[in-house]
């Protein structure tokens, strides 16, 4: 298992440069062993074919394949939200990182709590999808604020990754660290994290 060894990009057509740009992240990275699933690439309509040099897995409407949750390592779903609770999870191999992109990547309430506890007695470390979620709303909002503040002046796009990228390894090293002491999921440990700051 190598680290980025699943990506699960499902997502609508008009998400698709979204997917298309987290995706050209890890090819930049170098990231061994990357595989990928999107819709898109099943869709002989569009005639999207996926980048060389990475493998393409099989996808499936409104749930995550186990071709890519068998894979292990780490994956990070861009999602349109409920294909976990439609998928095989126990699957996935413990020790695997899930990075969930999609704040209704997990169902509401206790049906969410339960699904999250389950993912981590099979060893699995879920992260729920607001935590990826404020990295593109605050690269966004950086950006507005830059252009406010610094009119005329060519946005800093790398500044802005390295403050947003900096932020949300704190607040995963912040949730990973109390969800390791408590004993809680990283999903509860992050609506605890919130509420400690109230």
């Amino acid at each position: 298992m190598g680290v980025g060894s699943c990506c699960q990009f499902f997502s609508p057509n008009l998400n698709h440069a979204v997917c298309q740009a987290r995706l050209q992240y890890f090819l930049k990275q170098e990231y061994p062993n990357l595989a990928i699933c999107d819709l898109v690439y099943d869709d002989p309509a569009l005639g999207i074919a996926p980048p060389k040099g990475v493998k393409k897995l099989p996808s499936r409407q409104k749930a995550f394949t186990v071709e890519c949750l068998e894979r292990g390592g780490v994956i990070v779903a861009t999602t349109v939200g409920q294909e976990l609770e439609n998928s095989f999870w126990d699957t996935m191999p413990a020790g695997t990182i899930l990075l969930l992109a999609h704040n209704m990547a997990i169902p509401a309430g206790d049906a969410g709590i339960d699904l999250m506890r389950r993912l981590q007695q099979h060893g699995v470390f879920a992260l729920p999808g607001q935590v990826l979620t404020l990295g593109g709303a605050l690269t966004s909002r950086i950006e507005w604020f830059w252009r406010q503040s610094l009119a005329g002046t060519p946005f800093d796009k790398s500044l802005a990754h390295l403050v947003v990228r900096t932020v949300v390894q704190f607040l995963v090293g912040e949730i990973k660290a109390r969800s390791i002491a408590s004993g809680l999921t990283a999903y509860e440990a992050t609506l605890d994290y919130a509420q400690a700051g109230r």
